[in-house]
């Protein structure tokens, strides 16, 4: 059958994603086709004919069609020449579904983002039913992830490894195991030089933009929970990584510790778990009318036009090879260059309100899931008040012209910190203003100064100063 030589032969030299893609192609070609099995006889022209009518009809768009169309004639053309088919191949190019000229691309708004959040419930009791609801919170996460992450796919969320930091990592965890808490390690460790999956094309990621890490911790401590034997870490090592990070590394041997990892090494006893997990996650997520996760990259991609960023900078947020030969003499690696694109993504992720929409995730996780919602909000805070946090960033960015590291970033926090709850209070009510019932009573308890009474006021505080009375220097 066309199943097994997939599988047994064609695969042999193919990526795993390109295999899994033909497999779920001849699946779904053999059971709209009626047949039990598919076998290379089956690849007629009628028949593809009628696969098209039906999807047509059944107003499936035409790319889809094509797709299956690309691979069944991937797969025919492998077989032909090794000898295992022969006669005329019935790909013919007018085959093929007429796609309209111009292609739609679907996006997302934060509000539908928002009113997906707002949908997730817990629909009965039981431990099952509470995991699928927080499955549902963990597919909001991975969208949000994905979308921050300047629209990875799911592979590149699989390969996902500390050890892709422009920092050397193990002998961070070499010093902190040793003691030599103080050893100043080169590099930067939250700047990520990720290798996109599909092209190997690199992308330099700077972590620090918020809610990228919160959502990082978000999604392990979640997928600990739905997905134990998945998960790279479990639960109690996850708990005690937060609470006494030494004995963590004691305890764990040095290939288990990787924050920025969600599972584990992918392999052929797993490897079916993968797949299920995928399809889980995808249920979750259509059960909150959530977009699909391949529509958190086209809005990512549609918000960097949007803000008016040259093309070739959009290319180069989302892992795209830039065509030109002059591409091949820019070193993209320079701090001027990483702190433009750094910028940029700060400012998709801002106009988005990606935080805030983390936020939200994070309030709604409390009132849904009780006291495993408390958990997760209380180890997956951005850590700032994220508006101060993405300006002082965006200053940073601009004005040193280089992606700042561990130390400068954790400054910009204490210095957040330092401006107190009161600023960040006061800011809050500034965008929630009163009623007119509410700002009459105020109005009664707090009077208005006449201008009479403001000189008066000016006028004792600079007595005031002139005896030393104030404690200004």
């Amino acid at each position: 059958s066309v199943l097994d030589y997939v599988q047994n032969i064609f695969g042999r030299d193919k990526k795993d994603s390109h295999l899994q893609n033909c497999i779920n192609t001849v699946v779904t070609i053999t059971n709209k086709l009626g047949l039990a099995s598919l076998a290379f006889s089956d690849l007629t022209e009628d028949n593809l004919l009628k696969v098209k009518r039906e999807m047509l009809e059944s107003n499936k768009s035409p790319e889809s069609f094509n797709k299956y169309f690309r691979d069944l004639k991937a797969i025919w053309n492998h077989a032909k020449e090794r000898n295992f088919v022969i006669g005329k191949s019935p790909f013919r190019k007018e085959v093929m579904a007429k796609a309209p000229p111009v292609k739609y691309v679907p996006t997302a708004s934060p509000e539908q983002i928002s009113a997906a959040i707002n949908r997730i419930r817990i629909e009965k009791g039981g431990r099952k039913s509470f995991a699928a609801t927080v499955g549902r919170f963990q597919a909001v996460a991975m969208w949000l992830l994905k979308f921050s992450m300047r629209g990875f796919y799911r592979k590149d969320i699989e390969s996902l490894t500390a050890h892709d930091l422009a920092y050397d990592f193990k002998r961070y965890i070499h010093s902190y195991r040793e003691g030599y808490y103080q050893d100043k390690i080169p590099g930067n460790s939250l700047l990520l030089f990720h290798g996109r999956h599909k092209t190997g094309i690199p992308m330099e990621i700077f972590l620090g933009i918020p809610p990228i890490l919160a959502l990082i911790r978000y999604l392990r401590l979640t997928i600990a929970y739905t997905h134990p034997t998945l998960s790279f870490n479990s639960a109690e090592e996850l708990g005690l990584a937060r609470t006494n990070f030494k004995k963590f590394l004691e305890d764990l041997p040095k290939s288990r510790v990787d924050p920025l990892r969600f599972f584990k090494p992918m392999d052929k006893d797993n490897k079916k778990k993968f797949v299920n997990y995928w399809r889980l996650l995808g249920d979750r997520r259509k059960e909150i009318g959530l977009p699909s996760f391949l529509i958190a990259r086209h809005t990512f991609t549609t918000y960097c036009d949007g803000l008016g960023f040259n093309y070739n900078d959009s290319k180069q947020l989302i892992g795209h090879k830039i065509k030109g030969a002059t591409d091949n003499y820019i070193n993209k690696r320079t701090e001027r260059i990483m702190a433009r694109i750094a910028k940029e993504h700060l400012e998709v992720l801002q106009d988005f309100k990606t935080a805030d929409l983390f936020e939200q995730l994070l309030d709604h996780s409390v009132r849904v899931l009780g006291d495993f919602g408390e958990y997760l909000n209380e180890n997956c805070q951005i850590g700032v008040y994220s508006p101060y946090l993405n300006a002082n960033l965006g200053d940073f960015l601009s004005e040193k012209a280089s992606i700042p590291n561990q130390r400068q970033y954790q400054e910009m926090k204490e210095m957040i910190l330092k401006v107190g709850v009161d600023a960040i209070e006061f800011e809050k009510a500034m965008e929630d203003p009163l009623t007119e019932e509410e700002r009459k009573l105020y109005n009664q308890k707090h009077p208005l100064l006449t201008d009479k009474e403001y000189q008066e006021e000016v006028e004792g505080v600079r007595r005031d100063r002139e005896l030393g009375l104030t404690g200004d220097i």
